[in-house]
């Protein structure tokens, strides 16, 4: 087909229009135009192709899409609920050991004491792992939590709720140097520091009962 010099497009274009066939059915199409220039002047040239199944095939996935979504939705829901249902007896567990230990001060034996603070510190420590069960739900249909992150900040939070953990070993985490503040998705590294600071408690060699082991940070 021909056209005059005026009308030709600046390059190749490719538009989804609807067809229709000679029973009058009608059914998706894409038709793609360019121009080429030969002596007698500039010309189009048209491909017209039936994208039937590619539409079909592009609705199926977008089926699958929202599925999907939905359920993401409701798996992110479940594990909402579920961890907040678990977590609320923990944390009764954790203060009524508390109170038995703050309103018995003085009246508990040594392995009564002990037996309430590793009550303590094992809810905490349960609490601890829901989170981290509900973080794991999430991973790969969410962002990591990456964000500027003051690791003496991660430090600080990590001995509040290992007080009691430490205190039973007589240990403390020193710090040599302040640390950095970096880029890094936060509850991983939170949880890469809480064990490495565990686990040099727990396997110590040089644990010493008249003074307190020194965990350098």
């Amino acid at each position: 087909m021909r056209a005059g010099a005026g009308d030709a497009p600046a390059g190749p274009a490719s538009l989804e229009l609807i067809g229709k066939r000679k029973d009058g059915a009608t059914f998706p199409i894409e038709l793609s135009v360019s121009t080429f220039t030969l002596e007698s002047g500039p010309h189009y040239s048209a491909i017209v192709r039936d994208i039937t199944l590619r539409k079909e095939a592009q609705e199926e996935v977008s089926r699958y899409t929202r599925a999907l979504e939905r359920s993401n939705k409701e798996l992110d829901d479940f594990a909402y609920i579920a961890s907040h249902d678990l977590k609320e007896p923990l944390r009764g567990i954790h203060n009524h050991s508390r109170f038995l230990l703050e309103d018995n001060e003085g009246k508990l034996d040594k392995e009564s004491v002990g037996r309430l603070n590793r009550l303590t510190y094992l809810s905490q420590r349960m609490e601890k792992l829901v989170n981290d069960l509900l973080y794991f739900s999430r991973l790969g249909r969410q962002e990591l939590a990456v964000q500027a992150t003051d690791l003496n900040a991660v430090i600080r939070d990590i001995e509040g709720t290992l007080d009691m953990f430490l205190a039973e070993r007589i240990a403390r985490i020193v710090i040599p140097k302040e640390l950095p503040v970096i880029v890094c998705d936060k509850p991983r590294v939170a949880e890469l520091f809480r064990n490495l600071i565990t686990n040099g408690v727990k396997y110590t060699t040089k644990r010493r009962r008249s003074s307190k082991s020194d965990i350098s940070r």
